[in-house]
């Protein structure tokens, strides 16, 4: 089993409310898979705490999130409309990395642009989406 097939099985067991320690190695004397699901079980945990922070982050903003996004993009986290904005909150390219973004924000997954937008609400205000925010 690759590294990445166990990293997987590890954080799917873990999304889905299973201990991480339902995934096993074929042969039980196989220690270099087990250093392997010892790893991945560590980051499986690390990013299960990274998404809960993001949401907590995120959770009194909810609503204003959702009308925002909906005004926006019509709640389409993958938009790009081709004159520079893009992503669910109609980012610019050098607006989403002044907050930390990494990529483009239409590539991104949509807690990491809730996140990116709410970030970029607390530092400039709702100004930053004249229209809708």
């Amino acid at each position: 089993m690759t590294t990445l097939a166990l990293g997987l099985a590890v954080a799917t067991s873990i999304w889905n409310g299973q201990p991480a320690e339902m995934v096993m190695c074929p042969r039980p004397v196989d220690k270099r898979c087990h250093r392997k699901i010892k790893r991945a079980r560590r980051e499986a945990h690390a990013l299960r705490a990274f998404v809960k922070h993001r949401r907590a982050y995120t959770m009194p903003y909810r609503g204003w999130l959702s009308s925002t996004r909906w005004c926006e993009s019509h709640g389409n986290y993958r938009t790009y409309t081709g004159n520079g904005f893009s992503g669910a909150y109609q980012f610019l390219p050098g607006t989403w990395w002044a907050v930390g973004g990494v990529g483009y924000p239409h590539q991104n997954p949509p807690l990491e642009q809730d996140y990116r937008a709410v970030v970029l609400l607390q530092r400039s205000g709702s100004g930053q989406w004249p229209v809708c925010g």
